[in-house]
């Protein structure tokens, strides 16, 4: 099997690509940077020798079902996300900024280019009645041409829709505002700080004319930066810039921002603009930008030394590119089909209701694949089905593709108006990158072992993000049927959330607030089911699960209890056999 030695931050891994598997081998002096062929017997004895705890971990699993779950499936990857996190991305206008041409100049034309309130809202229904019915969580992203608070009415139109569909539905919705930093004030500020919903982006891109990119001499832009950003004072943004060949001093552009009292994350991304020597990718410095990156690792490292987890949180607690890397450093074994999401759990709705896979493409034919009123065309979404891995013969025969995704559609797009062509510069960093992050993994793993943990419980909760925990949808759809309202929000704050879940007794005291004599029960037989009241809340205790799960039950019909269930969505009910239901999934109800 092929195997691959490479070196960073002081370290020697071994990556085996087929398995998207590394070890730290280090202690082996004999193995240079290179590709090896190696026996598996002579690959197990190498990696027992210099990592006994790692290799008894991976022997666990045996090689050749390794192998299987690196398979391309569709059908099974359909079936894990179709309870993911799902996005729509909204332009508000129908301008797009492909290239990071902004003019907050320009006469704003609100009735001829702008989302109106009502195809705003057919498309939010669109997200989550048929496209994305099981999903757990839905993210409503608002950008456009124009900076969503200049369409301030509209934005307030949108949350208001979102707030209603997610205290109906019983599921977490969250509303992405992204906003360029010129563009903030005390107006929009204070809107966004009332908003419980709001979640905000804050974008450093941009003409550097217009005084809100950073650069490598930009100390007044810092200022203004950090004097735009103290207008938040009661909620933390996630800072995005973009990185160019102008921005590549990633390290300090990093280490400046995280010190900022209003950031909760920082996203350094790749600009897409390839018809500007100013700003195209293909001019980075890839040798110097790496470069870079390491020494932003070891900033990362110093602040771990003196217990500061903070800063590596904010590296991978957004939308980072090396944060991601990180990431999907920790999740080895597992094979990366794709680069993002684009046309699976995340489309872009244009003014006129057309759906597009990625909404940086927003108006370019080759990216749409349908309508909010007549659907999605099934043979147009398949091509963002088709792994770049198989698409690109590049990507085919590179030993990291399990690892990276292949290239952004977008990217590709732009650059070879060719989906699956791999940009030769970014597929550069991507391979560095990628090594480096599992070089960063290694190393937390080893010289910082708590740290390390904190990475892995950070790493569950972001995943965790995508979905809503199944006790506030089985509480707020609870209440709903007994004909109680209460805020979405409100069901966050007062939960007690563990890494199991929330626990049943914090569940029931909580709807003990708000139903009097409403209490929790086990059932020992069938016929105790005259007892019950419904609507009730049923605790999954039959079933091996890893957290406490809820389902709700509505009625009985014949032999059969009449069952909701998260994954369902708020119209579907299905029929289970009562005997088969107290014995198989659970004999335990709070009513």
């Amino acid at each position: 099997m092929k195997t691959e030695v490479f070196t960073y931050l002081g370290l020697k891994i071994l990556y085996i690509p087929e398995v998207n598997y590394y070890f730290n081998i280090s202690s082996l002096n004999p193995f240079a940077p290179g590709s090896y062929e190696m026996k598996r017997d002579e690959l197990q004895y190498l990696i027992g020798k210099c990592c006994p705890e790692e290799s008894k971990l991976f022997r666990v699993i045996p090689y050749e079902e390794r192998l299987d779950k690196m398979a391309f499936c569709k059908s099974k990857l359909k079936k894990e996300i179709r309870t993911a996190r799902h996005t729509l991305c909204l332009r508000l206008s129908e301008n797009r900024a492909l290239h990071g041409r902004y003019d907050f100049t320009r006469k704003l034309d609100l009735e001829n280019n702008c989302l109106d309130v009502q195809t705003a809202k057919d498309a939010i229904d669109f997200l989550t009645d048929t496209f994305a019915p099981d999903a757990n969580k839905y993210v409503i992203d608002l950008s456009g041409f124009y900076e969503p608070f200049r369409h301030l009415e509209l934005v307030k139109n949108i949350v208001r829709c979102c707030k209603e569909k997610h205290s109906k539905i019983g599921k977490n919705m969250e509303v992405c505002l992204n906003l360029n930093i010129a563009c903030l004030t005390d107006e929009t500020v204070r809107y966004a700080e009332e908003e419980s919903i709001l979640r905000v982006r804050v974008h450093m891109d941009g003409d550097v004319r217009a005084l809100n990119r950073l650069s490598a001499e930009g100390e007044e832009l810092c200022r203004d930066i950090a004097g735009k950003l103290r207008l938040f004072q009661n909620k933390k943004v996630d800072i995005a810039v973009t990185i160019t060949p102008l921005t590549q001093n990633i390290d300090q552009i990093f280490n400046y921002l995280s010190h900022l009292d209003a950031a909760d994350s920082i996203s350094m991304e790749f600009s897409r603009k390839f018809d500007n020597p100013a700003y195209d990718l293909e001019k980075l410095d890839v040798p110097y930008l790496i470069g870079r990156y390491e020494k932003l690792c070891g900033q990362v490292f110093d602040h771990l030394e003196t217990g500061d987890f903070s800063y590596l949180q904010k590296l991978v607690k957004g939308t980072d590119y090396f944060g991601n890397c990180i990431l999907q450093a920790l999740y080895q074994g597992v094979n990366k089909f794709y680069k993002c999401d684009a046309g699976r759990t995340r489309i872009a709705a244009d003014s006129k209701g057309r759906i597009y896979v990625c909404s940086a493409m927003v108006g370019e034919p080759d990216f749409e694949m349908g309508t909010v009123y007549a659907g999605i065309d099934p043979e147009k979404q398949d091509e963002f089905w088709v792994p770049v891995s198989k698409a690109s013969q590049k990507c085919r025969y590179c030993s990291l593709k399990s690892a990276c995704g292949g290239e952004c559609y977008a990217n590709g797009y732009l650059k070879h108006c060719d989906l699956h062509a791999p940009v030769d510069t970014m597929c550069q960093i991507t391979t560095e990158l990628t090594k480096l992050s599992m070089a960063f993994v290694e190393k937390l793993h080893v010289d910082y072992p708590k740290m390390y943990s904190r990475l892995m419980d950070l790493a569950f909760q972001v995943q965790g993000c995508y979905t809503a925990d199944p006790a506030v949808w089985a509480t707020l759809t609870f209440l709903r049927h007994k004909g109680i309202h209460v805020p979405y929000s409100h069901v966050l704050e007062n939960l007690r959330f563990t890494n199991k879940g929330v626990f049943p007794t914090d569940l029931l005291e909580f709807l003990q607030k708000y139903v009097d004599g409403v209490d929790g029960y086990i059932l020992y037989t069938p016929e105790q089911k005259q007892n019950i009241s419904f609507p009730a809340v049923s605790v999954v205790n039959k079933e091996k699960v890893f957290s406490f799960h809820y389902l709700i039950l509505l009625g009985q019909k014949d032999s059969a209890f009449l069952v909701q269930a998260p994954e369902l969505g708020e119209d579907r009910v299905y029929e289970v056999p009562i005997d088969q239901y107290l014995s198989q999934l659970s004999n335990v109800l709070i009513f």
